[in-house]
């Protein structure tokens, strides 16, 4: 798991648990997870934060690598 996923599965299983983590995690991230986990996030970082309710779904779609080209790209599973 690379650092990145294990830092937001840290900040998802303490907002769950931590009420007063999850408000500071919704109104000022970067605070939060200093303060809260000890780790600063570079100041060019933007962290935006959204709870996601029960009958939403948030596609988070990352930024094209640039070695990437359209015939590569295969769905790999559909809706049932």
């Amino acid at each position: 798991m690379s650092t990145e996923a294990v830092l937001r599965s840290q900040v998802i299983e303490r907002a769950w648990i931590d009420p007063e983590f999850k408000q500071k995690l919704l109104s000022d991230p970067k605070a939060a997870i200093m303060e809260t986990l000890g780790v600063a996030l570079p100041e060019s970082f933007k962290v935006r934060t959204v709870e996601e309710g029960k009958d939403e779904f948030f596609l988070v779609l990352p930024s094209t690598p640039s070695n990437v080209m359209k015939s590569d790209v295969k769905p790999l599973a559909s809706w049932s």
